[in-house]
């Protein structure tokens, strides 16, 4: 699905290190078509944060409705096969294809899910300010490398200012849905330096 979505932005070349990206299989970052997929999705997020600024000053309901018609479309082309996204300010930055949004999730401002991981967000996670995903700083051996990949559980709130950057190849995140509450508490667990598990149990 994620191949397809790419030749409908006009991806034409060999996706097999892409494809394997995607897997959270080792590829090769020195791959023509992964440096083009980069270069489009920082396009794509410059446009986003210049659309925001654009609405502030827009002068009618019709130049509102066109940048937000447009703004709408980039979250498309970043986030394919995505449920109901609410927020979403200036500055947010994404990989084409590397995050999943199953719904009803809220993203603040300043959001960056970076190229070093997958992320995953379950049904009802609120993302406030300035949350870093992974960063863009990837280490790769003769060229290859492999992804981390983070999964937020449903009903999760992320609070401001919050850095998941590791060096271990899986972050996991997991969660005990909320019986009787719509609220949760957050609980952090380290066990050593692998695994690090993010414990969201419900009150």
């Amino acid at each position: 699905q994620k191949i397809e979505h790419l030749r409908k932005l006009g991806f034409n070349g060999d996706f097999e290190q892409i494809e394997r990206m995607y897997n959270g299989e080792k590829f090769d970052v020195r791959d023509e078509e992964y440096r083009r997929l980069l270069q489009l999705s920082k396009e794509y997020c410059m446009r986003f944060t210049q659309l925001s600024e654009l609405i502030s000053r827009a002068k009618s309901a019709e130049e509102i409705e066109k940048y937000n018609k447009e703004k709408s479309e980039i979250l498309d082309n970043l986030f394919p096969g995505h449920g109901a996204i609410y927020g979403c300010g200036d500055g947010l930055f994404a990989i084409i294809g590397t995050v999943d949004l199953e719904g009803f999730n809220y993203i603040n401002a300043r959001v960056h899910f970076n190229a070093s991981a997958l992320t995953h967000l379950d049904e009802y996670v609120f993302v406030a300010s300035n949350v870093e995903f992974g960063d863009n700083n990837i280490c790769t051996q003769d060229g290859q490398t492999q992804l981390s990949r983070i999964n937020v559980g449903r009903d999760t709130w992320i609070g401001a200012n919050v850095n998941f950057a590791f060096d271990a190849p899986f972050f996991i995140l997991y969660d005990i849905p909320t019986i009787f509450l719509p609220y949760s508490i957050q609980i952090f667990l380290v066990i050593s330096t692998f695994p690090i598990l993010y414990v969201n149990v419900g009150i």
